[in-house]
């Protein structure tokens, strides 16, 4: 708020009263000068600021020595706090995301990133996710963003976790994607997917109850026939 003085004012002024510390700020000073019935006045017009806050929990020099951070004090401190929960919101936010098992982060994927809003050189690490063109990818190989390098382009870099969707029973299989050797699939155990027109069972060998195993997810970067007895078994 502006105030006027018609005398030149202290930029800090500070009174202690019953327990109470009263500071006056006055900054950014200007001369104005007004006529009124003939009469010229004076006056000195400032940016200005009054609080009131008990004794002890602010230092006064730190006051006097930087009296422009306090030109909003109290309100100051609803703000930072106010900044601090959405700072924490937003990094409790990101790491969910990051950390969602995929066939949940597909259900929530308008809300991370579209890959344009990622300057050039931004350096992906595996495991980020983003959108692209409506369709949501987790980054399979770390590299730093080219513009000609775009999710879907280069199978190595990139992983496609929306892709049409397949219920994964014997019924409707979920198809193996050629790039498979190149930039590796993710299984889900007790699933049913097709490669070359044959269907297998994502199930895991030499385990004592494999069905226990139903649901989890596994990386690989084969396709089903070559790990049959380990990971599939033919149906």
């Amino acid at each position: 708020m502006k105030a006027r003085f018609s005398e030149k004012q202290h930029s800090v002024l500070t009174k202690t009263i019953d327990g109470y510390l009263f500071v006056y700020i006055c900054l950014n000073e200007t001369k104005v000068e007004e006529e009124f019935e003939n009469v010229k006045q004076t006056y000195y017009e400032y940016d200005y600021h009054e609080f009131k806050e008990d004794e002890g929990v602010l230092d006064v020099d730190a006051i006097i020595q930087n009296p422009s951070l306090f030109m909003d004090y109290p309100n100051i401190i609803q703000i930072q706090e106010k900044k601090l929960k959405e700072k924490i919101a937003n990094e409790q936010k990101e790491k969910m995301l990051k950390e969602m098992p995929r066939e949940e982060a597909v259900d929530f994927k308008f809300l991370y990133k579209e890959w344009e809003s990622f300057p050039d050189g931004y350096e992906f690490i595996v495991g980020d996710r983003m959108m692209y063109k409506g369709r949501l990818f987790e980054v399979a190989k770390g590299h730093n963003k080219q513009s000609d390098w775009w999710p879907g382009k280069d199978p190595t870099l990139f992983e496609e976790l929306d892709k049409d969707e397949h219920a994964g029973t014997l019924e409707d299989p979920i198809p193996v994607p050629d790039s498979v050797t190149v930039s590796g699939f993710t299984y889900i155990y007790g699933k049913y997917y097709i490669w070359q027109d044959v269907k297998y069972l994502c199930k895991r060998g030499g385990v004592a109850n494999p069905e226990e195993l139903y649901g989890q997810e596994v990386k690989l970067n084969y396709s089903p026939d070559a790990l049959i007895g380990h990971y599939f078994v033919t149906v």
